[in-house]
């Protein structure tokens, strides 16, 4: 399972953007026949339901989720060589399921307990991942998008589709984001490594 992540550098760039912006954006971080099989492993697992939040990224290996273990530990590896420390940056990880034709999430920051890294892997399904610039939301606020000419514009977007992935390090900012409306005919899954501060 060598070459998981697409990117040539081995998704260094992907990172290191993270570090100096507080997001960063892969339209192809990973080959989507991948995502298909992290999806049955995380199915099989039972993880793939809404809101599956802070299960220890330990169980991968613990129940033979082979490429899903293989991702975690090939991004892990990025991290521990862009922050200069071999640790387990990545800890812990989420699912989100969304079904189409809905918003995926409201304009949010993260809470502040999540970081420094939050890596986010499309695994199925098509949605835009937007970021914002940190007027555009409020301190301790959310807010919802409704589709109706009165949504923010986004600073950047990215069509998230199966294999693409997404960056917040949270270290410096934390930047509003969200999940735009699904425009597939299939629900988009999202996994997501992070840690804790």
């Amino acid at each position: 399972m060598n070459n998981l992540l697409l990117p040539r550098d081995g998704a260094m760039s992907f990172l290191r953007n993270a570090q100096s912006n507080g997001y960063s954006m892969e339209p192809e971080l990973i080959r989507p026949i991948v995502g298909a099989k992290i999806s049955e492993e995380l199915k099989d697992a039972g993880f793939l339901v809404d809101y599956t939040e802070l299960v220890s990224t330990s169980v991968f290996e613990e129940k033979g989720m082979r490429f899903t273990d293989a991702i975690f530990k090939a991004l892990n590896a990025g991290v521990s060589l862009v922050e200069g420390e071999h640790l387990t940056h990545l800890p812990l990880f989420s699912v989100r399921v969304f079904e189409p034709g809905v918003y995926g999430t409201t304009v949010h920051r993260n809470h502040p307990s999540i970081g420094p890294w939050a890596i986010g892997i499309t695994l199925k399904g098509t949605a835009p991942f937007n970021v914002y610039t940190k007027y555009q939301l409020p301190e301790d606020t959310i807010q919802p998008l409704r589709g109706d000419g009165n949504d923010p514009i986004p600073l950047d977007s990215m069509e998230a589709s199966a294999g693409s992935g997404w960056t917040l390090y949270t270290r410096e900012t934390q930047t509003p984001h969200s999940s735009g409306i699904v425009e597939s005919d299939i629900q988009r899954e999202l996994l997501i490594f992070y840690g804790m501060q």
